[in-house]
């Protein structure tokens, strides 16, 4: 009798959005808001932890479509893109300090 051989389960790899840190921008340019990417849910929803822009503690967790990621909804161009995003987090403090900066003109 031949005994069969276990099958080895492979695990899978994570989503590679997840982690990154992000800066979102309305379609006049202001910053809105700032967080981290926790989880992508069947791979057009992303679950983010918002941090405060006064602290930089966590506060809420939001849902947001991957589609409301890309522009400000109006525009094809790509370089209208209200998400910024970041691997590094002190890539993504530095580039939100210079968002704040810009803001107060």
């Amino acid at each position: 009798m031949k005994i069969p051989t276990p099958v080895k389960k492979v695990p899978k790899a994570p989503h590679p959005l997840i982690g990154l840190y992000f800066l979102s921008f309305k379609a006049d340019g202001a910053c809105h808001w700032q967080g981290q990417i926790k989880e992508v849910l069947k791979d057009d929803v992303l679950l983010v932890q918002l941090f405060s822009w006064l602290t930089g503690d966590p506060t809420n967790m939001a849902l947001i479509p991957i589609a409301e990621t890309l522009s400000d909804g109006d525009s094809k161009d790509l370089n209208k893109a209200c998400w910024k995003l970041y691997h590094d987090h002190d890539q993504f403090v530095e580039a939100g300090n210079r968002s704040l900066d810009v803001a107060k003109g």
